[in-house]
């Protein structure tokens, strides 16, 4: 009988193999504790596109009162649906200015629908720029939340020293199953004058950092840097990264399409094995769009292209919903600011011992229809004319108590006596004679030559470089010469 010590061959050999295996787990163990970083994966053979916008400046949607009908987000939505179903390895990222004026009512309320149209369209990252971060990190939190798109600028501080978002950078995973991760930076030069919620880093040092994060983790990187492009190309000579996007807007000439073409080529610049691309996307009328094909190696092929977003495109039900809240909104706001301005003049009139009913303000305008008599053939070409009528294309659109709009859509409307709203000054809708030529009430009762001389540049007020690019003085002049 065997001590109770005593092993038999075959529980030996069982003990010997059992301590070979801890030594093994435990040597494996220790081996995985010290290993140093993982060198980032050499990109697998594939094809990516990445969508990108900037600079919408809180334009929500496309100017409709000219020929000139490029953009908006309902329009984005469709162009970017009909990629998705052609493509299934996209990242989407906006380069930032893509809010309004913080300072004005009708610009916040602009913001509120570009974050639920953002949410909507399904974009993967927002790279603020100065005129976001003008709103403040309070806003931009908010925005942030409610879009459930994260806000990534990687330099950013708060004055407490911590970050100002939450990563520098976010891991985006295809529906290919590609891993992209995206890296949002900011120049310090941009950044809001006398602001005090936050600072920046050198935007070069925070990349290198972020990139040690990012390496192993990612098949390819993204870094969108709202900047200059003299300044962010430095940015494309860092190793480890394959795409830099620029979006800081500045003073270069943004290609235009052909007639009845939507697309634009737009260039690319290699640095190293880097992508760098300027983003020419503006006031919301276009959608960049760079299609690359990445091999181990570097980038063996790209192509970079603007998409106008015309009236080929049809309007996203969805985001003509938003639309319609917005306008709502808009109308809102206009009928409480004119009550409140009433309401003042009313009180000062008041504490002036004036009776306010026997008060009437000057009528300045004496409608088109006063300039027939003695100017019969220049009335009949205005009435001919699209002027004469311009006040309808915001009825339909539900646009007519816009100020932004009814402005260039009516008579007088930043005067006073000119233009209210069309229930309490029906009279001075359209673009009449003296939206282009001033007030006429002297002349009237007292005509005499040099009235209403005008050039150009009156014409031009209107139709701006912004809203009407295409716009031909000396062509379309012929149309309502009088």
């Amino acid at each position: 009988m065997r001590g109770y010590f005593e092993i038999g061959p075959l529980r030996l050999k069982q003990c010997a193999l059992a301590v070979i295996g801890v030594l093994f787990v435990g040597g494996m163990s220790a081996a995985v504790v010290k290993a140093p970083v993982k060198p980032r994966p050499k990109p697998k053979p594939s094809k990516l596109t990445i969508l990108y916008t900037g600079d919408e400046s809180g334009q929500i949607r496309s100017c409709n009162c000219s020929k000139f009908r490029f953009g908006g987000f309902s329009r984005q939505a469709t162009a970017v649906d009909a990629i998705r179903s052609e493509a299934k390895d996209i990242v989407m990222v906006e380069g930032g200015d893509f809010l309004g004026n913080p300072e004005s009512d009708q610009d916040k309320l602009k913001a509120d629908a570009s974050v639920k149209a953002i949410k909507l369209i399904g974009y993967n990252a927002v790279v603020p720029g100065e005129a976001d971060l003008a709103f403040g990190a309070k806003a931009l939190g908010a925005y942030q939340s409610a879009s459930g798109v994260p806000f990534v600028a990687g330099n950013l501080k708060a004055p407490s020293g911590s970050a100002l978002f939450s990563k520098p950078y976010t891991l985006v995973t295809t529906a290919g199953g590609l891993k992209v991760a995206v890296v949002g930076l900011v120049d310090t030069g941009v950044l809001p004058r006398n602001n005090s919620e936050f600072s920046g880093s050198d935007p070069a040092a925070s990349l290198k950092k972020t990139l040690s994060k990012v390496r192993g983790g990612a098949d390819f990187v993204v870094v969108v840097a709202h900047t200059t492009i003299k300044r962010g190309r430095p940015l494309a000579a860092v190793p480890g990264v394959d795409v830099v996007i620029i979006a800081h807007r500045e003073a270069e000439t943004v290609p235009m399409p052909e007639k009845d073409k939507m697309t634009v080529e737009s260039p690319v610049e290699k640095v190293g094995n880097c992508l760098l691309v300027k983003s020419l996307s503006r006031m919301g009328w276009s959608l960049g769009r760079l299609d690359v094909t990445i091999k181990p190696g570097g980038v063996k092929y790209a192509k970079n292209s603007l998409i106008y977003l015309g009236r080929s495109f049809e309007e996203s039900p969805a985001i003509v919903k938003v639309y319609e809240e917005y306008n709502t909104k808009v109308q809102d706001l206009v009928v409480r600011q004119q009550k409140q301005i009433k309401d003042q003049v009313l009180t000062r009139l008041a504490k002036r011992g004036i009776d306010p009913a026997q008060f009437k303000k000057p009528k300045l305008f004496v409608t088109s229809d006063s300039c027939k008599s003695c100017h019969e053939k220049a009335y009949d070409t205005w009435k001919a004319s699209r002027h004469a009528n311009a006040f309808a294309s915001l009825v339909n659109r539900k646009q007519d108590f816009d100020p932004e709009c009814i402005s260039c859509h009516s008579t007088g409307a930043m005067y006073r006596g000119g233009f209210s709203d069309a229930n309490s000054t029906p009279e001075l809708i359209n673009v009449q004679c003296e939206s282009c030529h001033g007030s006429g009430a002297g002349h009237s009762a007292v005509p005499s030559k040099g009235y209403g001389a005008i050039g150009e540049e009156t014409c031009r007020s209107c139709h701006t470089e912004e809203f009407n690019p295409d716009f031909e003085y000396e062509k379309m002049w012929k149309q309502i010469a009088h």
